[in-house]
């Protein structure tokens, strides 16, 4: 069994960079893509630090988008989900930070993918993004690590693993 990486990206641009990553990959054969061809979806993020993210999870670990009400990685949607992930943001990140991105604004997409763990495809693409004008913020886990409400996210930086060319 593979374990895959998850990557989370911070852009404006989530098409454009859907092309950085398919270019890197050279193709689209690692990427699922949703209902509308997309390989970024969009997700919400519960917390976000300087060394980490949080991403909205349900309570079986699916990733949530609470703009629009979706549960990643399912084909339902649950209001009941996203009004007590909802109440959770507000109370971890306090009413002042908690933000409705709406159409042109930066927020955060994942990539859903099959990516193994520390593969060279994972290393390209956590450079490639990390490169990226387009992205202001990349970050990962893994499908292991990343599967229960409240598991974070490692923001890639220049000492990252995966980006730290020294070390691979």
């Amino acid at each position: 069994m593979s374990v895959y990486h998850r990557f989370y990206v911070k852009t404006k641009y989530p098409r454009q960079v859907e092309q950085i990553i398919i270019s890197i990959l050279g193709g689209d054969a690692w990427l699922y893509p949703n209902g509308r061809g997309e390989f970024l979806r969009p997700v919400s993020v519960v917390h976000e630090g300087k060394i980490t993210i949080c991403p909205a999870r349900d309570v079986v670990g699916n990733l949530v988008d609470l703009q629009s009400t979706d549960v990643i990685g399912t084909e339902a949607t649950s209001t009941w989900f996203a009004g007590v992930l909802s109440r959770l943001r507000k109370r971890v990140a306090g009413p002042e930070e908690v933000m409705s991105p709406s159409s042109g604004e930066t927020r955060w997409y994942w990539l859903d993918s099959m990516i193994d763990c520390d593969s060279p495809e994972a290393r390209q693409v956590a450079r490639g993004l990390y490169v990226s004008e387009l992205v202001d913020v990349v970050a990962e886990d893994n499908d292991v690590s990343g599967d229960r409400p409240g598991d974070v996210a490692r923001i890639i930086n220049v000492e990252h693993y995966l980006v730290d060319t020294t070390t691979g």
